[in-house]
């Protein structure tokens, strides 16, 4: 029994499904770690690098491919082992890392893009061709990812004691941790405390979600069933006069087969005791007696792999002639399934009696059975509404008196009043079959089964003796979702799915010859005309869905013939209406409705009465379609027939509309053949199975989070229904849109808002929120309630009164997660806030140049500010890209390791496929139909966003707005299974540091200094060093006087210096005051590990360079040039007394020579003299004009 795997192309195309259940399977592991104390984080590896471990490959299939992978080799997981070798997870409780390959990155994408707080570490294809370049770059992420974690869990899967941690030491690539290239200083274990954890995930294995409930209903029910058709076709095969030498143990082999090869799987490849499942059993006659059905239970108590053999045929198990019916009682060999039914040998049916009460054994037994299926299916409502075993088993008691006295059954009352004869059983088990004790008031996901025995039945036809007794069970599983409305108490939503509700509830065969011979009678009778291979459907009818089998039409009667149940004969004068749809086209399904008289019930076969509607299907293009518009269409129109006149409708009815689309979809199922999905085939048998997936899938995700029953609807995929505080209902002076605008520093977010403030002043007046520019502080919810509740106070009243409509715009700070802005808005504690203040749209602004650190990881909270069901708009800001025109950083560890903005982009857009993308450089949007995106008033309550709100944030936006408004409810939901938790990213190395000024600065000095913040420590990877990534400012420059802004965007290179607009009397700052125009100059710088002390110093080197004092000059500093220079001016100046020059040399009278002047000295005196005094005069100037330090 293998379970198959969904490939990855399939789950791209449904990414935003599949992606949810990741998630939501994903926060189930992080809830374990974070309950475990002595584990920080989770290490997956897969491949060749941890030895092949498949306990590590089941956790893997478990959370990335969103199926039920706890076993081992039933999982494919969409790529080969080799390439499936370079996966790493790292999971903590607040954080993922993700390790793959360019060769594996597209199918993991669709999956992991919308995990919160996920760092994703991937080579491009180019660099990855490099072994030795991609086996070093696995090994530095490895321990980056491990880097500050002491404590690491991994699924081992050592047997019980046995684990050391130096086992791990034998897996290659923690091998390579301690190679000395990387300077670990030691061996991983050295290091890092390592547990395995393998025992401790079990639960998350055993945990019916969507993606295990889907592989439940679409593989191993469709298995389950199969078995049981082998069972029933062996009575089809033996036929009436085979039935009475079939035996118990020969009507059972088909699932007996099924079960022991299901259980000896199970001892070898699952762990757990489950000796409470129970074989098959069959049951005939009166082995069904109570004392028989005892000791067979008791035989069948050894090991589940043993089947206890009953060699009792049909025709001894009964008091004369066969025995009028069997007992099923299956369940599948993991244990999650199971159904119990009771089929009848004997249909006890004569078509022409009059008789009301049940003349016969068999007709006793199949009415005491219908009420047992009333009453289960009864108790199955009840359980859903209660979730109490207790108040379940009375309504199903209460309901099975019901019936029987309803159906004049002449049974001693105090039978049903005895514990011997009636016996409830109400069972729960998780996926894998260990079982669960219910308690009263508390919801569990798992899948429950009712079983309804009453034993001992007194027989009609042989007095003081018994029937035989009557059994039926069900397995199903239902779903819950904590809702309230605006003024009420909590209660709850609830779907169910009757798991096996597809195994035939009803089953009899003609094993006598008066019963044959009644059936050939009335074949024979109508065989005039008959159409072959249609689909009947009892309206209404819980007893059995479609039936497939062949209509008759004659002057008298109209009958629809099943192989197994016989006639369904109806005489023309007893129908009140015929009504044919065919859609108005040939190629559409034909409904041919019947409705007759409801005193006519007791006429008709057990499973059939209390209804009084048939619909008969009849499928286009074939020979049945031909052959009905050919002969029987005319009869039925003409009006010579005994009955009413077929009327032809030009639309269907409102009570048929349903049944019409059911019997539409369930013909085209058929048409397809072979070539059906698994999830088209278990739509076709369940009409809920939709909705019950989208709710179970809420409802997992949400857990014991409360949501409005406004947003219900859209939660479990109904049409939207219009509340009376919608807002898109509402025309625009009754509330105030706000527009939400997230990004990093540098993404262009600030642009966009002045876009968007001057583009519509003729009819808007805004109200931007934003952070003061001089502010460092973090996102304060306190301080942005307060400013929207001062908001609504100032324009409650002059909403209506006003010509323009008033609009606000958010702009978030810093790294701030949208989440807390949006919690913020719709969970603000005043009421008149939340009905005034709407979400319009949320916009993100992504500069693909601006979108990584220097260690090559993503900015904090980048993704999750691109998040699915939050943010509607993603505006790309940075410039048009061209294939291959420049690259940036991401991934390595070395700035030698990049990704293009094209790999940027897909990521992003895989994290939000459902977002509108929208190219604006610099955020200078100006197309008209961008700009209705940005300023949507209904984006963001759009029924699909709003379930995906719900769905991948709707635990974490309750979470945050605890402290104002939301209450928290765990009446159903055991206090042990959810504990919420924020997953905060590391943002606090990150900082903003504000320096303010008075001096002006010069513009080369600026950009020099930034070309050295831009290329002057890109290497350095350590986080030790200060790293500025963004700075704003308001300058004023020494060729100017008035305040400029700046804006510089370190990893993209991008600058702008723009004018100060003066006035902004219209902008209001995150504290509610106006904002004003500055005196002085500003700069904040974004980054991390800085200080003011290194900025302060970078600040100096932008001013202009000003002039030293300089010390009076001697005869040592003259260089010999300046000597010469001295010299040659002063050559032919006078000589002294005694001294002449006789054109080379100077010449006493005593006869010395020399080349140099006698009164040199003098001059040179003379020279520095005059030097010294343009000095003092400098040195004057600059003590009467000197500049201070900038920031005195």
């Amino acid at each position: 029994m293998n379970d198959s795997s969904l490939s990855s192309s399939r789950m791209a195309s449904n990414s935003t499904y599949v992606a949810a259940d990741s998630c939501i399977r994903l926060a189930a592991v992080q809830r374990l770690v974070g309950s475990w104390r002595d584990v920080d984080a989770l290490l997956l590896i897969l491949g060749v690098d941890s030895r092949s471990n498949e306990t590590t490959r089941q956790l893997m299939n478990y959370l990335v491919f969103g199926l039920a992978g706890h076993q081992l080799t039933d999982m494919s997981l969409g790529f080969d082992d080799e390439t499936m070798e370079d996966i790493m997870f790292l999971i903590g409780c607040d954080s993922v890392y993700v390790y793959c390959n360019p060769h594996n990155v597209a199918s993991l994408l669709p999956v992991v893009a919308n995990w919160r707080c996920l760092q994703l570490h991937c080579l491009q294809k180019d660099q990855f061709k490099d072994d030795d370049l991609a086996e070093d770059f696995k090994i530095r992420t490895f321990i980056q990812m491990t880097e500050g974690i002491k404590k690491i869990g991994v699924p081992y899967g050592a047997t019980e004691g046995s684990f050391s941690p130096m086992m791990i030491e034998k897996w290659p690539l923690i091998q390579g941790y301690a190679l000395d290239d990387y300077g670990t200083g030691g061996f991983f274990t050295m290091h890092h405390d390592v547990v395995d954890v393998a025992d401790r995930l079990v639960p998350l294995y055993t945990t019916l979600d969507v993606p295990s409930m889907t592989y439940l209903i679409t593989h191993i029910l469709p298995t389950f069933e199969h078995h049981w058709n082998d069972l029933v076709a062996v009575v089809d095969i033996a036929g009436s006069d085979g039935i009475p030498a079939l035996t118990e143990n020969q009507i059972a082999e088909p699932f007996n087969v099924y079960f022991m090869h299901g259980q000896a799987q199970r001892s070898v490849r699952q762990e757990g005791s489950f000796s409470s499942l129970c074989p098959p059993r069959v049951l005939v006659g009166l082995n069904t007696c109570r004392a028989a059905m005892e000791s067979a239970a008791k035989l069948s108590s050894s090991p589940p792999s043993k089947v206890v053999s009953t060699a009792t045929t049909i025709g001894s198990a009964a008091h004369s002639g066969i025995a009028t019916h069997m007992i099923c009682d299956c369940s599948e060999p993991r244990g999650a399934l199971s159904c119990t039914r009771t089929y009848f040998f004997l249909s006890g049916h004569c078509t022409l009696t009059t008789a009301e009460t049940p003349t016969s054994d068999s007709q006793q037994l199949q009415h005491i059975y219908m009420a047992c299926i009333d009453a289960v299916l009864e108790a199955i409502n009840t359980y859903v509404r209660t979730h109490s075993a207790h108040e379940s088993e009375r309504s199903c008691v209460r309901k099975l008196r019901h019936g029987v006295s309803h159906r004049k059954l002449k049974l001693h009352k105090d039978i049903l009043k005895s514990k011997h004869n009636v016996e409830f059983a109400m069972t729960a088990s998780d996926y894998m079959g260990r079982s669960v004790e219910l308690n009263d008031g508390q919801y569990y996901p798992l899948v429950k089964t009712i079983r309804l025995t009453v034993y001992d039945i007194p027989s009609v036809e042989h007095a003081g003796k018994l029937a035989g007794s009557v059994s039926f069970g069900e397995s199903f599983m239902d779903s819950v979702i904590l809702t309230q409305s605006d003024e009420s108490d909590v209660s709850f939503s609830s779907e169910v799915i009757v798991l096996t509700s597809s195994i035939p509830r009803v089953t009899s065969w003609m094993a006598v010859g008066w019963e044959c011979e009644s059936r050939k009678k009335i074949a024979d009778l109508l065989s005039e005309s008959m159409l072959r291979d249609l689909t009947l459907l009892v309206v209404n009818n819980q007893f059995m869905r479609w039936l497939d089998g062949n209509l008759y039409l004659s002057d008298q009667a109209v009958a629809f013939e099943h192989s197994q149940l016989g006639f369904v004969y109806l005489r023309l004068e007893q129908l009140k209406r015929l009504q044919l749809y065919d859609g108005g086209s040939a190629t559409d399904v034909a409904l041919l409705i019947i409705e007759y008289k409801e005193d006519i019930n007791h006429h008709l076969p057990t499973w059939i009465r209390q209804c009084s509607t048939l619909a008969v299907s009849i499928l286009p293009n074939t020979a049945t379609h031909r052959t009905f518009y050919r002969q029987f269409l005319p009869h039925l129109k003409s009006g010579e027939l005994n009955g009413p006149v077929l009327e032809e409708l030009t639309s269907i009815r409102a009570e048929y509309q349903e049944i019409y689309s059911q019997l539409c979809f369930h013909c085209a199922v058929l048409a397809a053949g072979s070539s059906a999905t698994p999830m088209a085939r278990a739509k076709d048998k369940f009409a809920n199975m939709g909705r019950f997936i989208n709710h179970l899938r809420a409802s997992k995700s949400l857990h014991s989070t409360i949501v409005s029953d406004h947003d219900l609807p859209a939660l479990v995929a109904e049409p939207p229904m219009l509340s009376a505080n919608d807002h898109s209902a509402m025309p625009h002076f009754t509330h105030c849109t706000v527009t939400v605008l997230t990004g990093v520093p540098g993404s262009g977010k600030d642009q966009l808002a002045q876009t968007i403030v001057s583009w519509d002043k003729e009819s808007t007046k805004w109200v931007v929120l934003r952070q003061p520019f001089d502010s460092c502080e973090d996102f304060d919810i306190e301080s942005f309630q307060s400013s929207l509740m001062a908001i609504t106070k100032r324009l409650g009243k002059k909403l209506s009164a006003s010509m323009k409509r008033t609009r606000v715009l958010v702009i978030t700070p810093g790294l701030t997660d949208v989440r807390e802005v949006v919690s913020a808005i719709l969970a603000h504690p005043e009421k008149s806030v939340k009905e005034m203040m709407k979400i319009g749209s949320v916009t993100a602004c992504i500069d693909c140049q601006n979108c990584t650190m220097d260690s090559g990881l993503l900015f904090p909270n980048l993704l999750e500010n691109c998040a699915i069901g939050l943010v509607n708009n993603i505006v790309w800001t940075g410039p048009q890209l061209v294939k291959d025109c420049f690259v940036l950083p991401t991934s390595g560890l070395k700035s030698s390791f990049r990704n293009s903005p094209q790999d940027i982009r897909q990521l992003i857009t895989m994290c939000n496929p459902t977002a509108s993308f929208i190219d604006s450089s610099q955020g200078n949007t100006l197309r008209e139909e961008h700009m209705d995106l940005i300023l949507s008033e209904d984006l963001f309550n759009k029924g699909l966003c709003v379930r995906n709100r719900l769905l991948f944030h709707g635990q974490a936006l309750v979470v945050y707005c605890l402290t104002f408004a939301f209450k928290y409810c765990v009446l159903l939901f055991p206090c042990s299974v959810f504990s919420p938790h924020r997953a905060v990213m590391p943002i606090k190395d990150f900082c903003l540091v504000c320096l303010k000024f008075h001096q002006p600065l010069d513009r080369k000095e600026l950009a020099s200094q930034l070309s050295v913040l831009k290329f002057g420590n890109k290497d350095d990877t350590n986080g030790e060093q200060p790293t500025v990534y963004h700075i704003k400012a308001r300058v004023m420059f020494t060729d100017s006087s008035e305040l400029s802004e700046l804006e510089f965007v370190r990893q993209s290179g991008h600058l702008t210096v723009s004018p100060l607009a003066g006035g902004q009397t219209s902008v209001a700052n995150g504290h509610g005051s106006k904002a004003v125009v500055p005196s002085e100059s500003c700069f904040v710088f974004f980054g991390t590990n800085l200080s003011d002390g290194w900025l302060k110093h970078w600040l100096r080197g932008c001013r202009p360079k000003t002039e030293l004092k300089k010390p009076h000059r001697t005869r040592k500093d003259l260089s010999s040039k300046e000597i010469e220079h001295i010299h040659s001016t002063h050559r032919h100046e006078p000589l002294p007394p005694g001294i002449f020059y006789n054109g080379s040399h100077y010449i006493s009278m005593d006869g010395e020579k020399t080349d140099k002047h006698p009164l040199l000295n003098e001059f040179i005196g003379n020279f520095l003299k005059a030097e010294n005094d343009k000095i003092d005069r400098h040195n004057k100037a600059i003590d009467e004009h000197g500049v201070g330090d900038m920031f005195d």
